[in-house]
């Protein structure tokens, strides 16, 4: 980023006018004006010119609080850039309770970014130290903002346990404040499921909680940002005119807001809520949708746009808002496999023996990124974290039963472990919704797998190339019933052999709305559909193959996810977990 210039310059012992910078910094932070957000640029731009291990406690502080106040105002790239640096203060005065802080701010901003692995590893990473430190109230504070990473990331069930986590803390210690926040996020993720009684409860809870007026930017854009949820949910159940005097309220508390986040949501809450009321128009919606700055308060208001059409009964109005957060989130979800992707990797840095090996290093690095894209979406649709692991294994297998050179086996099997990453360009709700999708809901839902391949084909990575048409053709069918169409040998051999694979597997694990298969049921239902779904050679090949194998191995199955405990971003899920498991 480029920063303008430094407001004044250091004298020869800055430590005093570095801890009046913070102050003024924390003062801004907590009320804002016009001006504060060229204040921030400037105080940040003032701290990068001094020597990075001067002052590391103060620059630490200064830094989360400018990330802080970024995060607020919806600016997300210098939101990260600003926490990370205040990160590296952080480890390089050795201050772990400013690390808790600074990783904190770090991951949120993440978060922001729909970075939803790169914020679970620094959101975990301080909720170690400050479980080490014995600072509860933090962990606490960690698990909520986990709990957001994780419903924004799709994955409501478990965000709703890490809440009602951090809630239970905060009642118990009588922080009626925090305990609100998380009982608020609690009734969104709940929203977002569909379990709309379960949302109430939940907002009820938290008014129970707290209702005092809030004091500074951070109270009023939690109050706002409530406001918002709670008017989803009362339009939900038809109470439209508590929905118009609550976005009343939320903007008043907003007009004392200097933040742009929390003006947009209360414009937002008010023009869902007057439209359900019928003292609106669409226009109204329509336009807060268009002048939302930045690409969360975007998505937000796209996702309460649709939600309030869909409450009012106007599905054709909904769907084509859906479409619309389709090819948003196609364009985000671009960018972020693009920082995943990085830079091109030229044929000059693949030369002698080092550049080969960092090559090697940076396009594993690249691959294994991809890979935690993928594992989210696995559990979005309600798979476990294993199962791209499980594919990309049985397809190997399967794919060397068949003589396929090493090169080929080793493509197609991670093809299988990127197969849906096409997925996160689809929404949670038409991803699990528990109803019949429409014939408009279903065509949104089965682009993924050129999404998916898309994604692939741009991320000028030759080991790529070959995955792209396993990824577009694997929901074809031998019929020509498939998404785009294409009958018997005219789908690619790799795809087919997928499509197999991934059969089996989804068959023999449970999903949200059907119970597993066993092996061998599963088996004898690929059997019945040879012809019609599947290619019947193949069909017959792997069947048989597979059926061997079991016989052979009775753990074979269980075998097959072994690889998934090597994995970064399933580490520390798993490190979450223990620490959920063993309370402080």
């Amino acid at each position: 980023m480029a920063h303008s210039a430094m407001p004044a310059q250091w004298n020869e012992d800055p430590s005093e006018q570095l801890r009046a910078l913070r102050d003024e910094v924390l003062k801004q932070k907590e009320f804002p004006t016009h001006t504060t957000a060229a204040f921030m640029v400037k105080a940040w731009d003032a701290v990068d010119q001094l020597p990075p291990d001067w002052f590391p406690r103060e620059r630490t502080e200064t830094l989360a609080l400018i990330a802080r106040f970024f995060y607020l105002d919806g600016q997300t790239q210098p939101a990260i850039e600003s926490a990370a640096k205040a990160v590296e203060a952080a480890v390089l005065g050795k201050h772990g309770d400013l690390e808790i802080v600074a990783r904190a701010r770090h991951g949120v901003a993440l978060r922001l970014a729909f970075d939803f692995s790169g914020a679970t590893r620094e959101l975990v990473h301080a909720m170690e130290i400050a479980r080490q430190r014995g600072a509860a109230d933090w962990e606490a504070k960690l698990l909520n903002s986990l709990g957001n990473t994780y419903s924004d990331a799709g994955l409501q069930y478990e965000a709703l346990a890490l809440f009602e986590r951090a809630a239970t803390f905060f009642e118990s210690s009588a922080d009626h404040l925090s305990a609100w926040m998380a009982l608020d996020n609690a009734a969104l993720a709940a929203m977002r499921l569909g379990e709309i009684g379960q949302a109430i409860a939940f907002a009820e809870r938290a008014t129970r909680n707290w209702g005092d007026e809030p004091r500074n930017a951070d109270e009023r854009l939690w109050v706002v940002q409530g406001a918002l949820t709670n008017c989803q949910l009362l339009i939900q159940v038809g109470r439209t005119d508590e929905a118009v005097e609550r976005a009343r309220s939320a903007r008043a508390v907003a007009e004392d807001s200097e933040t742009a986040v929390a003006r947009e949501f209360a414009a937002l809450a008010e023009a869902i809520s007057r439209f359900a009321a019928d003292t609106g128009n669409r226009e109204a919606m329509h336009r807060i949708v268009d002048a939302a700055d930045g690409p969360s308060s975007y998505w937000i208001a796209l996702d309460a746009v649709i939600r309030t059409y869909e409450a009012t009964g106007r599905f054709d109005e909904a769907l084509a808002m859906q479409q619309r957060l389709l090819e948003f989130t196609r364009r985000q979800k671009s960018e972020e496999v693009r920082r995943v992707f990085g830079e091109g990797l030229s044929s000059e840095e693949s030369e002698g023996a080092a550049r080969l090996t960092r090559f090697g290093r940076e396009i594993q690095k690249r691959i294994s990124g991809l890979v935690d894209i993928a594992i989210n979406q696995s559990l979005r649709a309600g798979y476990d974290h294993a199962r791209v692991f499980r594919l990309g294994r049985l397809t190997e297998l399967f794919a060397s039963s068949l003589a396929w050179s090493p090169e080929k086996t080793e493509q197609i099997a991670l093809a299988a472990k990127l197969l849906d990453i096409g997925n996160i360009a689809v929404s949670s709700e038409l991803l699990t919704k528990r109803r019949n999708l429409s014939d408009g809901e279903r065509s949104i839902v089965a682009e993924h797998t050129k999404f998916g391949a898309d994604l692939l084909a741009n991320g000028r990575l030759e080991l790529l190339q070959a995955c792209v048409p396993i990824v577009r053709f694997h929901s074809e069918r031998w019929d020509g019933g498939g998404p785009e169409g294409l009958v018997g040998e005219d789908i690619p051999v790799e795809a087919r052999v997928v499509a197999l694979c991934d059969s089996f597997d989804s068959l023999t694990h449970e999903r949200p709305w059907r119970p597993s298969q066993s092996p061998q049921v599963a088996l004898h239902t690929i059997e019945m559909d040879a012809g019609t779904h599947f290619d019947p050679q193949l069909a017959r090949r792997f069947v048989e193959w597979l059926r061997e194998e079991l016989a052979n191995a009775d753990d074979f199955v269980d075998l097959l996810d072994a690889e998934a405990s090597g994995n970064e971003y399933i580490q520390v899920r798993n490190r979450l977990n223990q620490l959920m498991r063993k309370p402080a």
